[in-house]
């Protein structure tokens, strides 16, 4: 007999157990709050046999009813105060509703807190007909707590996906209404610049200088918020590539001397024709060789090296920017190519800048269809590697973003 106990409890230990990784799988199927709210009913129905089902969630000190399905109109303050009961309470509760005007069908109301870490952030109530299946209480809570954690996951990803579209529009915005008069700086200040002597002609180079960079950064958010709405678009066409990146390094020599940085390159004399969209492969070697300066010390070397490899899905050009700068945390790299991420606070970061031009170098590589990495140890500098697959232009298709 007592073997037969034994075998029972396993059982139902067994049963429970399987019953909760169905339901979490169901349950975290979707980030989606609405969609979630129908997969909570559906689970609620089929388990349950429920004849109505409420979601309640807490915003602030108010508990909210965010959804409803077949809940009659004569129960809905009695499945409120439930909710808020169990809300408050935060342990599951059962009341009878056999006198309740206009739910005839209905017998009980089942109520069950939805917690997160002990923290309660709404409540689940389902409507019972004349039948409820055993143990149901008990059900009611285990769907609650699988229920709980995917409604609260669904909403703070909402909140993210509206801040990112607030941002995105604010960036489109304020990148658009900054270029005229930035335009405007530039010229006036080149014309004048032209005109005078000493070191009113140093003083008007340094306003354009910093116009510049401002253009460059301005040029980043429009790139960045392309990206982000799939705009960008490659135009290919047949480049030497080798010939591409002795121009990128040359017009970046003078920013290395200022720098106090030595810059080589070493690359094949052997033209290499490849089809890619020569502006954005460009951008990418400056934003890396620009960094690769940047974050270096004063008689500081980087070298940039160009070559081919041949890999199992075809041949690739290998192009390689190391520096002898001050090197790249391991926990920093896993995250050095995530939009605006910088591997230093702005306050203590000497030398400033957005965190936007790796995330775009990234996407201009990915779109032709090559890869990005990065190999680095603190205090011993840092790789930069760049592979981009060598294809003719009559065998590539432009591809959108």
């Amino acid at each position: 007999a007592l073997d037969r106990q034994r075998l029972r409890r396993e059982n139902l230990r067994l049963q429970t157990i399987a019953q909760m990784f169905e339901y979490s799988q169901a349950l975290n199927s979707t980030l989606d709050l609405p969609a979630l709210y129908y997969v909570i009913r559906d689970v609620v129905t089929r388990e349950l046999g429920a004849i109505g089902v409420g979601i309640w969630c807490a915003r602030g000190h108010e508990l909210t009813l965010v959804y409803e399905h077949a809940l009659p109109d004569g129960l809905c303050a009695g499945a409120s105060d439930l909710a808020r009961q169990c809300h408050q309470t935060g342990t599951l509760a059962c009341a009878g509703v056999d006198s309740v005007s206009g739910a005839t069908t209905a017998t009980f109301l089942l109520g069950a807190p939805l917690q997160v870490r002990n923290e309660s952030i709404g409540a689940l109530v389902a409507v019972q007909g004349a039948t409820m299946p055993p143990a149901a209480e008990e059900m009611l809570g285990l769907i609650a707590n699988q229920a709980a954690p995917a409604i609260r996951n669904a909403q703070q990803y909402t909140t993210i996906r509206e801040l990112d579209r607030i941002k995105s529009e604010f960036i489109g915005i304020a990148s658009h209404e900054l270029r005229t008069p930035l335009s405007l700086v530039l010229g006036y200040s080149s014309l004048l610049r032209n005109r005078v002597q000493g070191r009113d002609r140093e003083a008007l180079q340094q306003v354009i200088d910093g116009a510049r960079r401002m253009s460059d950064i301005i040029d980043d958010l429009i790139n960045l918020r392309r990206a982000e709405a799939g705009e960008i678009r490659l135009m290919l066409a047949p480049t030497d590539l080798w010939s591409l990146l002795r121009n990128a390094v040359a017009e970046l020599e003078a920013l290395a001397i200022a720098r106090q940085v030595t810059l080589r390159l070493d690359v094949p004399q052997q033209p290499l024709w490849v089809a890619i969209d020569a502006e954005k492969v460009a951008l990418t070697i400056a934003n890396l060789v620009d960094n690769a300066t940047k974050f270096n010390d004063p008689g500081g070397v980087v070298r940039v090296t160009g070559a081919t490899e041949q890999q199992r899905d075809g041949a690739y050009a290998v192009i390689e920017v190391q520096d002898t700068g001050w090197g790249i945390e391991y926990e920093h790299q896993l995250r050095i190519f995530d939009r605006f991420y910088q591997a230093a606070p702005s306050a203590t970061r000497p030398r400033n800048g957005l965190g936007v031009g790796l995330s775009l170098s990234r996407t201009f590589v990915e779109l032709h269809g090559g890869r990005i990495e990065v190999q680095s140890q603190p205090g011993q500098g840092s790789v930069f590697r760049v592979r981009l697959p060598i294809r003719s232009v009559d065998h590539v298709q432009q591809k959108d973003a």
